[in-house]
């Protein structure tokens, strides 16, 4: 219980202190960790508009943040798929905001 506490507060804070580049970021690493694959690949289980809500987004800044990372060969995005294609440049744009 102490965990979720934890992991809610510091949710809070990423909603209230991070702008959305970092929220996603953020988003896409924590989903990263909990696979355990050769290649860092993301499948969507949630709507995308779910998502944007959750990480306080309108949907169509979530798609031009996926756009942006994308351009930048962050991520690629195929469907409900993304995969993460550079995992240091995704960590440094979790810490900074200049995307």
């Amino acid at each position: 219980m102490s965990m979720r506490l934890r992991e809610r507060v510091a949710e809070i804070e990423a909603l209230s202190l991070q702008n959305g580049a970092l929220r996603l970021a953020n988003f896409l690493l924590r989903e990263t960790s909990t696979h355990d694959t050769e290649r860092d690949v993301i499948r969507l289980t949630l709507a995308k508009n779910v998502i944007a809500a959750r990480l306080s987004l309108q949907p169509e800044t979530l798609s031009r943040l996926l756009r942006r990372f994308k351009d930048r060969r962050l991520i690629g995005v195929n469907g409900r798929e993304i995969t993460v294609l550079d995992r240091a440049g995704l960590d440094a744009a979790a810490m900074t905001d200049d995307l």
